[in-house]
Parts: C-alpha cells; structure tokens; sequence
C-alpha cells in the first residue's frame, strides 16, 4: 500500500507544538497540531484499509483509478467497487465525526422506538446494527453498517439488495475492523 505522506515524528511536532505556544504563537501551535492531527488520520486510514474485503463469488473488484492526488489515495483505501454482470456495488468505511454523531443520535432514537418500528429500521447482523433502504433522492440502495461509534460500512448499488449486500459485510472480519476503529 502506497503511502500517503512521509512519515513524521510526532513526538518532536509535539514539542514544537507546545513551545510555539508556550511562545505564545497560538496560530502556529494550532497549524503544527494540526498537522500532527492530520498524520495521524491518515495512519488509521491506512490501517482500516487492509478490512476492505475482497470480491465474493461471482464478483469483480473494480480498481479506482489512480490519478496521482492524495484525495484519490484516501478514497483508494477506504472505498472499493465490485461488478457483477452489470451490477456495480460500492463498499466504503465512513468515519467522519460529524456523521458518526449524527448516527449516535439516529441509534438513541431508535432505542425510544416502539419495538415493532425499530424492527423495520434498525437490525441486527451478530450483533452489529444496520439499515438497510433506498435513498429517495438517488434510488440507489444503501446499507449502513455500524460496527463502532466510530466507523461505520456502507454498501451503496443501484439493484442492490440486503442479502447482497450483507454478502459484502460478511467478508469482512468485523470483530477486529470494530478493534482497529477503536484505537
């Protein structure tokens, strides 16, 4: 797997860091943690990477063309695409914060849920959550896979169904993606 930037030494950024503010070059401090921030988003990226499953039976992976950016790299390792006659299924981790609190709040309102509702919105795959249903605005299906409050598995398809797309999540051993979205 290509890397995404050079490697960095954190712990001296972190020094640097602290004395700039320490300085009080509260700007400069802020730019190197974030830089520091941004190292290691791309590190855990290229960690959850290695959980993208491969094709089931009967499927082909499609690669995603490279054109050089760090943008395509990031998307590369974090999203695949499989066909099937002519059926294109796209798998990708999600893990924004933004989404991933917005998706807290959908699970705590699920819980308040008459049981025979959450039923239809919210199940159960051997102990991780998911929905599964059509997005009105593209029709494409989604399923959103919850493994972590952290990290969650979308399969998106225009023909696609749930059993097809929990053929997807199946390749993916979800005991450990939940451990490494952990850390």
């Amino acid at each position: 797997m290509p890397a995404i930037a050079a490697e960095i030494d954190v712990e001296a950024r972190s020094q640097r860091a602290l004395q700039e503010f320490k300085d009080g070059n509260i700007g400069r401090s802020a730019e190197v943690y974030e830089e520091i921030f941004q190292y290691l988003k791309r590190l855990k990226t290229q960690n959850l990477s290695s959980f993208l499953p491969t094709a089931p039976e009967g499927w082909a992976e499609n690669l995603i063309p490279d054109n050089g950016s760090a943008v395509a790299a990031l998307i590369r390792q974090r999203t695949k695409s499989f066909t099937k006659d002519e059926q294109v299924v796209k798998l990708s981790f999600v893990s924004d914060r933004r989404l991933m609190d917005a998706i807290a709040v959908l699970m705590t309102l699920a819980d308040s849920v008459a049981e025979t509702d959450a039923d239809k919105l919210i199940k159960n795959y051997e102990g991780f959550l998911y929905k599964f249903e059509q997005n009105k605005e593209t029709g494409e299906y989604v399923l959103n896979f919850f493994v972590s409050d952290k990290l969650m598995v979308e399969v998106v398809g225009d023909d696609l169904t749930e059993a097809t797309a929990l053929q997807f999540v199946k390749k993916i051993d979800l005991a450990k993606l939940k451990e490494a979205s952990l850390k």
